[in-house]
């Protein structure tokens, strides 16, 4: 199917393929099947991969090549200016600049957490900032972080989740294992930290 795929690309008008969602994709089979297609597409063909991770379909080895623009965490944060018009089209009020900067600090300016936090103050008023107890970002995290980790991910993270913050020897103690460093090391190279 990759080959048959690569030559339409090839021979199609300059276009574009998004991948999306790339983290999601733990076969083998599949990952190579993404890396087999990266490496048919010809010179007309831009690869768009958007994932928490996109390590495991050779980007590094793309990234050395001079062949990845990447966009990340940092780029995708927004400032003030940005949160206020996204809080604007989302929540319908305006709002003084202590409470955009809350918000922007509190949800270190992520655009998913932004929204829902206009759709939060959309319900209830210039007054309800999300907290971490918040139903809609609790339901955000379970469908869109949670249920795609392996459960013994999950467990490290439900059982982890009564410290303040998290230190691998004190995880090591409390859950009575003895590789809290390794598992928090792979959570934060896949983006799920």
């Amino acid at each position: 199917m990759v080959p048959a795929l690569g030559s339409v690309l090839r021979a199609a008008p300059p276009v574009v393929v998004v991948v999306d969602d790339l983290h999601v994709l733990r076969q083998a089979t599949a990952q190579a099947c993404v890396e087999a297609l990266l490496d048919d597409v010809g010179p007309t063909v831009t690869v768009v991969l958007a994932g928490r991770t996109v390590r495991q379909v050779g980007v590094p080895r793309r990234r050395l090549a001079g062949q990845v623009v990447e966009i990340g965490p940092d780029e995708l944060m927004m400032d003030r200016d940005e949160a206020r018009r996204l809080l604007a089209a989302t929540a319908t009020i305006v709002l003084d600049d202590q409470v955009v900067d809350a918000l922007v600090e509190r949800t270190e300016g992520w655009p998913a957490g932004l929204h829902l936090a206009g759709l939060r103050l959309a319900e209830r008023g210039g007054d309800a900032l999300l907290s971490g107890r918040d139903r809609l970002v609790a339901d955000y995290l379970v469908d869109e972080v949670l249920a795609v980790l392996d459960d013994d991910v999950v467990d490290f993270l439900e059982r982890s989740s009564v410290l303040e913050t998290l230190d691998a020897a004190v995880l090591d103690a409390l859950l009575d294992r003895h590789d809290s460093a390794q598992q928090l090391r792979a959570l934060e190279d896949s983006g799920n930290l």
